[in-house]
């Protein structure tokens, strides 16, 4: 039970490390084209 819990807060964890790993990576797309946007 305790190895079903801790391989379910590692799924957990994942995830969550995923989403903000794609936060960050779309992040940068966002200023890039917001800065775009300000020089035209």
């Amino acid at each position: 039970m305790v190895e079903h819990t801790a391989l379910l807060d590692q799924n957990q964890w994942e995830k969550c490390y995923r989403e903000e790993l794609a936060n960050q990576l779309l992040q940068p797309q966002v200023n890039m084209t917001s800065l775009e946007a300000a020089q035209l």
